[in-house]
């Protein structure tokens, strides 16, 4: 019979890393998104412990937003998330603000998400007064229209044919 095979070198071997991640959503969505003037605004920040130890004392910073609050105790196991928010009013027209969460390892030592960034814009007024409508456009600067109908002025009046009807 063969021996017994045996391993006494670590060579080559990493162990996984302690690691966060942080998700960022603005009033429930992702990245920038369009709001009105004087909106409440919450933004919700999820962490995740993806490394495979327990990860303690977490806190998430934003470079804007001076309070968010996170559950207590705030400590995950490895594959939990946690939800933490900060409440704010859309007041600028363009927001951006960054974030990040850190925690504590086992030994004590340091563990930080990546940074991530989310934000708001205010649209600005049509001179309607109305907000502008988020359109789809067909690849040619258009909005598409249905078949069979015609370009239209602002008062709803078709343009003569061969004038683009552009000042």
């Amino acid at each position: 019979p063969l021996p017994p095979v045996t391993a006494s070198s670590k060579a080559g071997y990493q162990a996984q890393p302690d690691a966060l991640g942080l998700a960022k959503k603005t009033n429930g969505r992702p990245g920038i998104v369009d709001l009105a003037r004087d909106m409440p605004v919450t933004w919700t920040y999820v962490v995740t412990n993806n490394g495979p130890r327990r990860i303690t004392d977490i806190v998430v910073t934003d470079d804007k937003e001076p309070k968010v609050t996170c559950p207590e105790p705030a400590a995950l196991d490895p594959g939990a998330s946690m939800e933490c928010t900060a409440q704010g009013t859309a007041e600028v027209a363009d927001y951006r603000n960054r974030a990040a969460a850190s925690g504590r390892n086992p030994d004590g030592k340091p563990v930080s998400s990546p940074q991530v960034e989310g934000g708001y814009r205010i649209p600005a007024p049509s001179p309607s007064g109305r907000r502008p409508v988020p359109s789809v456009r067909n690849g040619r600067g258009r909005s598409p229209r249905a078949p069979g109908r015609s370009r239209s002025t602002p008062r709803g009046r078709p343009r003569p044919s061969g004038r683009s009807g552009r000042a």
